[in-house]
């Protein structure tokens, strides 16, 4: 401003010492428009860093399975959404409160309760699920699978078949479901095609037992994938046939409440039995839908039904061929008979 100021009582104000400049005091002078990061700038970017890294190490750590948690697996059409029908309502009626008593698990109800790992949204969400904590899934024991995130989507088996969680290898506990591979087939074969999920559209049945279908695994190399852990002290695992919960649905679901740690009183289970009946989950398909499938197949042949017979022995209905015995025996005959649904290749 040139001229001193003036202070409110009319003195002029004294001048203040002058600072000696960088070049005279031997100081490097910083560049015009430069900034120079403070030790405090420097502290708070080294916690952001140290906190981001620590966060993305407990998200990666969140994606894992946890030691205790339970999944039911199968190969598709193997009695997989009756089991999770079994274990949801078993453990609901082992809740304390009389209106658990009165709940009902129905096809929409069960993707929050043992939520299907095979649909992307379940796996993105694993680990806001907090009550019962079992997952379904069809994914094969494949070793060599290649991981992937909680968040991906639904894609090819060789995109997703360690899709985390959904990854059987890091898996302690598997409850691993067995029918039939013939009665599987021909379940299976009749669940695509009204699905209109067949390509070709209208490929046969021969056809379809030599077919690459999902998951990726014959019925027989599935079943075997689970089989052979036996013996593996890494891995807790119940088979329990189909066959079996047919003939005595009791006694097979107290070895299996047992083992997944569930009330496995008389009164809760036959009262998970009555709920979880054929009738019973036909009933509520009929009135509710299915969620999933409601979503993902829209345009799907209107008499389809996920509850298509529920039965044991059906397998006749489409192996009309001796074609069609002779591409499964190959495939399949020495699984089979191992598990003892043949006594030779004559049936």
């Amino acid at each position: 401003m040139g001229k001193a100021s003036r202070r409110q009582d009319g003195h002029q104000a004294e001048k203040a010492p002058c600072k000696p400049s960088n070049a005279e005091s031997g100081e490097k002078e910083p560049r015009k428009g430069s900034w120079v990061p403070s030790i405090t700038w420097l502290f708070v970017l080294a916690v952001a860093l140290i906190y981001r890294f620590v966060d993305e190490r407990q998200i990666s750590t969140r994606e894992l399975p946890l030691p205790s948690d339970l999944f039911v697996v199968s190969y598709p059409k193997s009695g997989n959404f009756w089991v999770r029908f079994l274990l949801a309502h078993t453990w609901l009626y082992s809740q304390p409160g009389e209106s658990n008593w009165h709940r009902e698990i129905d096809f929409n109800s069960i993707e929050r309760t043992i939520p299907d790992l095979e649909y992307g949204p379940n796996r993105r969400d694993y680990q806001l699920h907090d009550k019962f904590r079992a997952f379904k899934s069809h994914q094969p024991f494949a070793p060599k699978a290649v991981a992937g995130k909680c968040a991906d989507t639904v894609g090819t088996m060789d995109d997703h078949q360690c899709a985390c969680p959904n990854c059987p290898p890091k898996w302690r506990r598997i409850l691993h479901l067995v029918r039939d591979g013939r009665d599987v087939m021909c379940s299976y074969y009749h669940f695509r095609m009204g699905l209109n999920n067949l390509d070709p559209p209208d490929m046969g049945f021969e056809e379809f037992l030599k077919a690459d279908t999902y998951p990726g695994f014959t019925w027989a190399e599935h079943v075997n994938s689970y089989l052979d852990l036996k013996g593996n002290s890494s891995y807790d695992v119940l088979t329990v046939k189909y066959e079996d919960l047919h003939r005595a649905p009791l006694e097979t679901l107290v070895e299996v409440s047992k083992w997944a740690g569930l009330d496995h009183s008389e009164k809760v289970l036959q009262r998970a039995i009555v709920r979880s009946s054929f009738k019973s989950m036909r009933r509520k398909e009929e009135a509710r839908g299915l969620l999933i499938f409601d979503e993902k197949y829209p345009d799907r042949d209107k008499s389809w039904r996920m509850t298509r017979k529920g039965e044991a022995g059906g397998w006749e209905e489409c192996f009309t061929s001796p074609a069609s015995k002779d591409i499964f025996n190959e495939l399949a005959y020495d699984t089979l008979f191992g598990l003892g649904y043949v006594q030779d290749k004559r049936w």
